[in-house]
């Protein structure tokens, strides 16, 4: 259903968007912006395919700050997500996001990383392998394997997330024994899970 039908005759849905853009950027120009707030409004934007250029301006703008910094595990994963989703591309925000992720490897979950991953693949800026490496080491120390209970909780998607990552920034290679090793057997676990898209990129490993 159109959201547009919920609301009372004369209220424009577009409107109450940007609204919330703005109030978003008020709240990122705050002493101490809420970093669940910000990075919940980012998802729900992204889930739309509504483009928030001023609140991206706004958030690129804090980026050079402590705002970054702040942010836990779980926000830092949604705002980079969302930020790729959308199509927003700015290289220094990326890198401080991963590398904020990589300050908070301990608490990010393998699905995490892959998110990040994709996202970073999706923009495809420049990312210094050694976060990449980084982040990989919550899918090697993870305890994930063919036989583990912890497998269950993996998707296929999560896999074919990862390895899309790995790819369009050009890891690949430098991962190519840890993936052929202990990946792709996985993927085997996982193959009647996974999506066509997501077919196609573990061929492409």
């Amino acid at each position: 259903m159109d959201l547009q039908q919920l609301l009372p005759s004369g209220v424009d849905f577009g409107s109450i968007l940007s609204g919330l853009e703005q109030l978003c950027c008020y709240h990122l120009h705050t002493q101490r912006p809420d970093g669940t707030f910000i990075s919940s409004c980012l998802v729900g934007f992204a889930h739309m395919g509504h483009p928030v250029p001023h609140l991206f301006s706004a958030l690129v703008t804090r980026a050079g700050g402590s705002y970054i910094s702040a942010l836990q595990s779980h926000q830092v994963v949604a705002i980079t997500w969302a930020c790729a989703k959308l199509g927003h591309h700015d290289q220094q925000l990326f890198t401080r996001l991963l590398w904020r992720a990589v300050a908070v490897q301990r608490s990010l979950l393998p699905h995490s990383v892959s998110l990040l991953l994709w996202a970073a693949g999706r923009v495809q800026h420049p990312v210094d392998p050694r976060a990449v490496s980084q982040l990989l080491q919550v899918w090697k120390q993870s305890g994930i394997s063919q036989a583990s209970a912890e497998l269950a909780a993996v998707r296929g998607q999560h896999i074919a997330n990862l390895l899309y990552g790995l790819i369009r920034l050009g890891q690949l290679q430098q991962q190519r024994s840890w993936v052929m090793r202990w990946l792709l057997p996985l993927v085997m676990q996982k193959l009647d899970d996974l999506q066509p898209v997501g077919v196609a990129i573990v061929l492409t490993a």
